[in-house]
């Protein structure tokens, strides 16, 4: 089976940014600033990816970011969170933040 996964946060200082993955033996891929600002990382198997933070986005609260997650076999890995949910939480959140969607018959 093979994973990817690939985090998109936001970012509001491009160049201290790649200073500090750089610095952390993260190798850039992906670095450009016009016509809007996408920064790429890895190490070692792991992605991780930037875009343009919203203009009213305050760093301080941590409240925006993502991680997009690319499996061979979603029915498992969404079974496997969901019970990790609902062991958590007394039951799968499908509202609000965080919250997993139903897996629908043959969805992919």
């Amino acid at each position: 089976m093979s994973t990817t996964t690939v985090p998109l946060l936001p970012c509001v200082a491009p160049e201290s940014t790649v200073e500090f993955y750089e610095t952390l033996g993260f190798d850039t891929s992906d670095r450009q600033t016009k016509p809007y600002l996408y920064l790429a990382f890895s190490f070692e198997g792991v992605e991780l990816h930037f875009k343009e933070a919203a203009p009213d986005l305050d760093v301080s609260h941590e409240l925006t970011g993502g991680c997009l997650f690319f499996v061979d076999a979603v029915a498992g890995y969404h079974k496997a969170f969901s019970e990790r949910l609902r062991r958590r939480y007394g039951r799968i959140p499908a509202t609000g933040l965080p919250r997993i969607e139903r897996l629908r018959p043959a969805q992919s």
